[in-house]
């Protein structure tokens, strides 16, 4: 018998990394809602909400910010790129070359062109990685294929602050209880689980704090400093 479908609240999220050299965005979120394609699920934004304003709230402006790494090309992580326009982007090589021809079951989450919409990433000039790299001091990215193939996740090497972005590679707390393998529950979309599991591992190996990508508990603890 399976269990009762419950709603639960998922939010967006975008992560600002303040360096003494450069600031630095996590994903670009998802556009107004007013301007989201209907084969999404309808969802809310308040003018709190928008980059604009939440940027604001930092005292800072979309030129501000000077590199975007997007951890992948689902449209609820880059919708936003384009408002971004003295920044450097990153993304991995395999994410660009799947999100560009996706499988019919995934088209949808790239608005691929499959699906008659254009990506929100079409317009983007990136600069193309291959597997970990170093974008900063301090800042890197790993190769972590999983929830899709290309994904990457954040690494953010600060003292006792020190954390990895796991993004939708761990969606919610509960995907990876006491960063224990065993314990951990994929996200129900991904291409190739063994290869999904062996990124885990590898997040694991840090023994960093793990930051999922759609917990509303993150906002509790939004802020970090060294």
């Amino acid at each position: 018998m399976g269990s009762q479908a419950q709603s639960i609240e998922m939010p967006v999220l975008m992560f600002l990394i303040q360096t003494g050299d450069a600031n630095i965005l996590v994903d670009t979120g998802t556009r107004n809602p007013e301007r989201t394609p209907a084969l999404h699920n309808p969802y809310e934004q308040t003018e709190a909400q928008q980059p604009k304003n939440l940027l604001a709230k930092m005292g800072l402006c979309f030129e501000d910010i000077d590199v975007v790494i997007n951890t992948h090309l689902h449209w609820d992580h880059c919708s936003n790129n384009d408002l971004f326009t003295k920044a450097t982007f990153y993304v991995q090589r395999e994410e660009l070359r799947y999100a560009s021809a996706p499988l019919p079951a995934h088209a949808h989450g790239y608005e691929a062109f499959q699906v008659g919409l254009i990506p929100p990433f079409a317009g983007t000039k990136f600069q193309v990685l291959e597997g970990d790299c170093r974008i900063l001091e301090g800042v890197s990215v790993l190769f972590t294929p999983g929830h899709t193939p290309g994904f990457q996740s954040v690494l953010v090497e600060s003292g006792k602050n020190s954390c990895i972005m796991a993004g939708d590679n761990i969606p919610f707390y509960e995907n990876l209880k006491e960063s224990n393998i065993q314990q951990f529950t994929p996200s129900t979309i991904y291409v190739n689980l063994e290869e999904y599991y062996r990124s885990i591992r590898k997040i694991l190996s840090y023994g960093f704090r793990i930051i999922p990508g759609h917990d509303i508990r993150v906002l509790s603890q939004e802020k970090f400093e060294n």
